[in-house]
């Protein structure tokens, strides 16, 4: 808990707050976000106590929910030359939505969902880039 609240000062609130906050201030705000980040931890154990499927299991179901789309994401713009970042932004939000498909429905085991996260970002990211095609700018 205390790594997350040391991440997420560092991270998001120095960068946005700057000098603005005194050493007291931060210690005060590190020690909410550690408060809430225990909140948070024990309701997500009381919402997953009462299932029958393994935390091992549980986990990567929900692990594999993005990984899909940042694999195909990653694919997208080390594999093919066409694909623009707003390409590859749509196609994210198009794997995330079809996940939120799939999962909802429940017609596939979760070991299947990043191969089809994978697929669905590639295939709307090259879609795009078809469809919406743009110039690329040279590096300096």
């Amino acid at each position: 808990m205390s790594s997350m609240a040391s991440s997420t000062m560092l991270d998001l609130i120095k960068p946005i707050a700057g000098a603005r906050l005194n050493p007291d201030s931060e210690m005060k705000l590190s020690r909410a976000i550690t408060a809430l980040a225990a909140v948070l931890l024990v309701g997500a154990a009381l919402f997953f106590m009462t299932t029958t499927r393994s935390v091992v299991e549980l986990a990567l179901s929900i692990a594999s929910f993005t990984y899909g789309g940042l694999l195909g994401t990653f694919l997208l713009g080390a594999l093919f030359r066409q694909p623009l970042q707003r390409h590859a932004l749509a196609a994210f939000a198009a794997g995330i939505v079809v996940m939120v498909t799939i999962i909802s429905l429940d017609i596939v085991a979760w070991t299947w969902y990043t191969v089809i996260g994978v697929a669905a970002t590639l295939f709307v990211g090259l879609t795009a880039s078809k469809i919406f095609p743009g110039n690329r700018t040279p590096a300096p």
